[in-house]
């Protein structure tokens, strides 16, 4: 089955001399791992450098008819390079950080996927214009964990929960308080992530 998807890159690895594999976020099925036969040196089908987290990028996908399998991805087309991204060294590692939590956190082939796939693409075009990257991160990974359903229950987390992460800058919270939210982040996250 072919299938015309957009998706988040969210891990690239070299495989051999001109193959890439990817670990992708759809927006209408979730994590996938695809494979791109040639990419290293196909600019037709696959442009240069747009299968680098954390592009968001329209590609055409023949799906693979066992679950769990490595779908082929034939060719690509960039959608946001997020070019604002990469001229801050804490912002770029901010959007990797984004794209790791999805990773680690997200199962395979999930339908529904949406809302997580809007609030990655909102946290990146939030980031691209914030000048607090740390504080925009703790929003981003209360709100994923919410979307999940395994975010625990604590006060600390409300002013995440009620400003969209658009509206990052409307979150009141001091700086110790900050420290101690993105802390027990970490630890959830890491705890979910061992688990799976």
């Amino acid at each position: 089955m072919i299938l015309n998807d957009r998706f988040f890159v969210l891990k690239r690895i070299s495989q051999g001399d001109s193959n890439f594999v990817l670990k992708v976020f759809s927006r209408s099925y979730g994590k996938l791992t695809l494979i791109a036969r040639g990419a290293a040196r196909s600019v037709k089908r696959f442009g240069g450098g747009i299968l680098e987290p954390p592009c968001l990028v329209d590609g055409v996908i023949k799906k693979s008819s066992r679950e769990g399998q490595i779908h082929l991805l034939n060719e690509a087309k960039l959608v946001n390079a997020f070019e604002g991204l990469r001229k801050n060294f804490d912002q770029i590692e901010t959007a990797l950080a984004f794209m790791k939590s999805v990773d680690r956190l997200t199962e395979d082939e999930d339908s529904d996927s949406l809302a997580l796939f809007q609030l990655l693409g909102n946290s990146l075009i939030a980031l691209e214009s914030c000048t607090q990257p740390n504080l925009l991160k703790v929003h981003f990974q209360v709100r994923l964990l919410a979307l999940l359903g395994v975010l625990p229950r604590e006060s600390d987390y409300a002013t995440f929960l009620t400003n969209p992460v658009m509206k990052w800058q409307e979150s009141q919270i001091d700086a110790n308080t900050l420290k101690s939210v993105e802390q027990r982040m970490l630890d959830c996250i890491e705890s979910i992530a061992l688990r799976r």
